[in-house]
């Protein structure tokens, strides 16, 4: 329940501090006074999004903060999903800025405004005017009837299977598509590898074939060039090799007198040595040199071939056109891979949208047997309300669409008075039929969750009298097992309050402020008779005022 709420520098507000206790609380004061800017206060501390600078004081910061005790399973497993500290009381805090930036905390941890209103939808319902309207949201209309039934758990279980299945479409459809994609250029990846498949290239071959086509298309003049190399070390061209004999023979003599001419005889032996293995080395190379035709046609066609491909690919070695060649079949291979994964997708979906629609029908089963119990519900507790020939129905039928909640859409249906056609609710109903269809349901509803506390904000608009009298007696049957608060404008029902606070204007000097304050037995006599017969207080207002107040 709601134990505190501070508001610091909020509109009208300069600081205020609210207490408020279990059971039913009522709260009334002039038009104008500022409940609404309780409201206000509160639903930012609940999440709400600022819409305009709500600073009293433009250079000052804003704080609310409202306390609550705490009990449910529910919020201590939100607190420790999020990461929250699990203190009682709860406190949280809503933070504006000159600057216009906000800042929350929930137990002094910063918190984002989603985890605000996770937290707050734990907390509090608040009930305003205009969520009369609410009606015509679909969404509500649903909620009430699956609250009632109690499948407020399973329709979670269904949400569940419905994004399940969602998420599976949406990746097969994306899985779909990029195949649709890669097929538009499978004609062009498969002429591509049909090039690489036929040349079959093979790492270093460029250089070495570039190497061997050099020799053959020069092979003449490597061989004259080499013939002229193997004259030069005969002795009958240049006896290159019989000078050196001569030379080395010169000093084999003198090898014995000193180590010196010992190294250099041993060095010119290492000279006629490599001289005979180059002379060999000539000959031989200068005998394997023949100009070949074919071979030379040959290498150029794989050598232009490879060059041909290396530039198309925009590549510059025949390993990067070996990447190339295996991408490309990887490519082409990846879309009978990719039609084997979409099957295999395409079934996990039909499964996962079986599951989901066998959920669906069984939320759609309950609530067509349920359906007909809450409308003579919402009946019986219309006539208690002054509306005897109020007629309600629950028509659940088959939505266009599929939803996260199922396959169903819920129209209330209303008449207020006998032969009247039955029609939306929200369509035929005033403003004081819609309060009293609104608390109805509120009330039914209270007892099927556990929401910890209720505000009504002048649900009783457009009703007066006995009716006004059983509103209150209502309201105030819901506080035995949970805090409501009712902001209200009627006598009937500001009398039943077990707590009774009053919002007024304080004027100081040329300001104008907010007040509000709890109200002993006296207070609430004359406050009473104020709503009773105006500002003029006679005694006999007193006297139906204390007559309220003891009822």
């Amino acid at each position: 329940m709601l134990c505190q709420l501070s508001i610091s520098n909020f509109a009208l507000i300069d600081q205020l501090d609210i207490s408020l206790q279990s059971g039913f609380t009522t709260i009334t004061g002039e038009t104008g006074a500022g409940k609404s800017i309780l409201l206000g206060a509160l639903s930012l501390v609940l999440g709400s999004r600022v819409q305009s600078s709500p600073l009293r004081d433009a250079e000052r910061k804003c704080v609310i903060e409202a306390r609550f005790d705490v009990s449910r399973p529910a919020i201590f497993e939100f607190l420790q999903r999020e990461d929250f500290d699990n203190d009682n009381p709860l406190i949280v805090r809503r933070e504006i800025a000159p600057s216009g930036k906000s800042r929350a905390f929930i137990n002094d941890t910063p918190a984002n405004l989603n985890q605000l209103k996770d937290l707050g939808a734990l907390l509090i319902d608040i009930h305003s005017q205009h969520e009369n309207l609410s009606l015509t949201d679909a969404s509500f209309r649903l909620f009430v009837l699956d609250a009632y039934a109690g499948l407020l758990e399973q329709r979670e279980a269904c949400k569940v299977r419905f994004y399940a299945v969602r998420k599976l479409k949406q990746k097969l459809a994306e899985l779909e598509e990029k195949q649709a994609r890669q097929l538009l250029d499978q004609d062009y990846y498969r002429f591509l590898l049909k090039e690489l498949d036929e040349l079959q290239p093979k790492e270093g071959e460029l250089s070495q074939m570039e190497s061997e086509l050099a020799r053959l298309q020069h092979a003449e003049d490597i061989k004259t060039n080499l013939h002229g190399v193997v004259e030069a070390f005969d002795e009958s061209g240049g006896q290159l090799i019989g000078t050196v004999e001569q030379v080395k023979h010169l000093l084999a003599g003198l090898k014995d007198i000193s180590s010196d001419f010992m190294d250099l005889y041993n060095r010119l032996e290492s000279v006629s040595i490599e001289l005979e293995d180059l002379r060999a080395e000539v000959e031989a190379q200068q005998e394997s040199v023949e100009h070949d035709p074919q071979r030379i046609a040959e290498l150029s066609d794989r050598v232009d071939a490879l060059n041909s491909l290396l530039f198309k690919h925009q590549l510059t070695e025949e390993e990067q056109l070996i990447e190339k060649w295996q991408e490309l079949k990887q490519r082409t291979d990846s879309t009978d891979q990719m039609d084997e994964e979409i099957q295999q997708l395409r079934g996990e979906w039909e499964k996962a949208q079986e599951v989901y629609q066998k959920e669906a029908q069984k939320l759609s089963k309950k609530r067509q047997s349920v359906g007909k119990k809450l409308a003579e519900e919402i009946e019986g507790w219309l006539r208690d309300l002054g509306m005897p020939k109020a007629r309600i129905q629950m028509d659940v039928q088959d939505a266009a669409d599929w939803g996260e909640f199922g396959k169903d859409k819920i129209d209330v249906l209303f008449s207020a008075n006998s032969g009247s056609d039955l029609q939306p609710v929200h369509k035929v109903a005033s403003g004081g039929e819609l309060s009293r269809v609104m608390l109805a349901i509120k009330f039914i509803l209270s007892k099927k969750t556990s929401m910890p506390s209720i505000i009504f904000d002048e649900i009783d608009t457009g009703v007066s009298g006995e009716i006004a009298n059983k509103m209150g007696d209502m309201m105030k049957g819901m506080s035995l097992d949970r805090q409501v608060i009712s902001i209200t404008h009627l006598p009937q029902i500001a009398a039943k309050g077990v707590q009774h606070l009053r919002v007024y204007k304080e004027h100081i000097g040329e300001e104008t402020h907010t007040r509000i304050k709890p109200l002993a037995t006296e207070e609430r006599i004359l406050e009473l008779a104020k709503m009773l017969s105006g500002e003029e207080v006679s005694s006999i207002a007193k006297e139906n005022a204390r007559i309220l107040l003891n009822n």
